[in-house]
C-alpha cells in the first residue's frame, strides 16, 4: 500500500514537471498548475498518514508482543511454583504418614536389635544405605505417564 502511494507521488510529480513546462510554454493554465501541485500535496499527505499508520501498527505488534512473552514468562514462573509446592506438599504428605513412618521405624529398629545402631540411629545415613529399599522403584516409562498425567490433570499444558 505504501509502494503504490510512493509510485503515485513520483509519477504526479513527473507529471507536475511536464504541467510546469506547459505552464511556461503558455500551453497550460495557472489553475491547471496549481491543481497539479494539489494532488502533489493530497498524495504526500497520503503517503505520510499510511507511513504513520505502518508505524504505529509496528510499535502495536511489538509492544504486543513483548506483552506475550512477559505473560508467557510469568505464566512459566507460577507453573515452576505451581510444581515444587505440589511437590513439597507430597513429600510432606508422606513424611507425615503416621502408618508409613511407623513401618520404617520398626525396620530400623530390627537393624538397630541385630547391632547395628550406630548407621541405622543416623537419619541421613540411614536414608542413603537404606532409602532405596523401600521407596519403590519406577521406568522412565512409568514417570512419563505419571507426567503427562499430572500436566493433564492440573491443566499446565
Amino acid at each position: 500500500m505504501i509502494t503504490e502511494q510512493q509510485d503515485k507521488t513520483e509519477a504526479l510529480k513527473t507529471a507536475h514537471v511536464l504541467t510546469e513546462q506547459r505552464f511556461i510554454d503558455g500551453a497550460a493554465t495557472l489553475e491547471q498548475l496549481q491543481a497539479s501541485q494539489a494532488e502533489i500535496d493530497a498524495s504526500a499527505k497520503a503517503l505520510h498518514d499510511l507511513e504513520r499508520l505502518q508505524a504505529a501498527a509496528e510499535s502495536a505488534r511489538k509492544k504486543l508482543e513483548a506483552d506475550v512473552i512477559a505473560k508467557q514468562r510469568l505464566v512459566n514462573a507460577n507453573r515452576v511454583d505451581f510444581c515444587f509446592d505440589t511437590q513439597r506438599r507430597i513429600f510432606e504428605e508422606i513424611r507425615n504418614d503416621k502408618a508409613l513412618k511407623d513401618k520404617i521405624l520398626r525396620a530400623v529398629a530390627a537393624g538397630a536389635a541385630n547391632g547395628h545402631v550406630s548407621y541405622v540411629a543416623e537419619y541421613y545415613a540411614f536414608c542413603q544405605i537404606h532409602g532405596t529399599k523401600f521407596i519403590p522403584e519406577f521406568t522412565r516409562e512409568e514417570l512419563n505417564l505419571a507426567t503427562e498425567k499430572f500436566i493433564k490433570d492440573n491443566n499446565l499444558d
